[in-house]
């Protein structure tokens, strides 16, 4: 199934701290939900965050 939303931008995720994104690995295809806790070290170049 075709994802339409728009991924966020780097200033929109920092505004998100403390909040729910999805996070998709287009490698894999995995997808998940998590807290952003505003440290961006651990994200991985192939992965795209959405709002929750």
């Amino acid at each position: 199934m075709e994802d339409r939303r728009r991924a966020l931008t780097r200033p929109q995720l920092m505004q998100r701290i403390g909040q729910p994104i999805e996070i998709i690995d287009l490698w894999s295809g995995r997808r998940w939900t998590q807290t952003f806790d505003g440290d961006l070290r651990g994200y991985h170049i192939a992965w795209i965050a959405f709002e929750a």
